[in-house]
């Protein structure tokens, strides 16, 4: 992928897009909701953006704070990012929006 081109590349076959890029609306401008780095910015959702059209992004009406515990059993250790993947595609698929329009700290 490659920032501000326009273009939201799958990841291989799968449905999902690279995690360097959360979005792309076409331009490496910050505040326009999708970043110079192209990252979903705080406040907003986009939508839209496929391998051959922008996102277009605008301003969430609701922005929802909220904690979340796991735990975790077995005998192998997950790394951080592991844990961070795994967090964002359960919580993305439980609130039933897109995981790109997720920010997990």
């Amino acid at each position: 992928p490659v920032c501000g081109d326009g273009r939201l590349v799958p990841t291989d076959h799968l449905p999902l897009h690279s995690r360097l890029e959360q979005c792309d609306d076409g331009n490496q401008i910050d505040g326009d909701g999708c970043s110079a780095d192209c990252r979903v910015e705080a406040g907003y959702i986009c939508v839209g953006g496929t391998a051959g059209s922008v996102d277009t992004c605008q301003q969430a009406e609701v922005i929802v704070q909220s904690a979340m515990w796991m735990t975790i059993r077995g005998a192998r250790v997950p790394d951080p990012e592991e844990l961070q993947w795994t967090s964002e595609v359960a919580i993305s698929k439980a609130l039933g929006c897109p995981l790109r329009d997720l920010e997990i700290t």
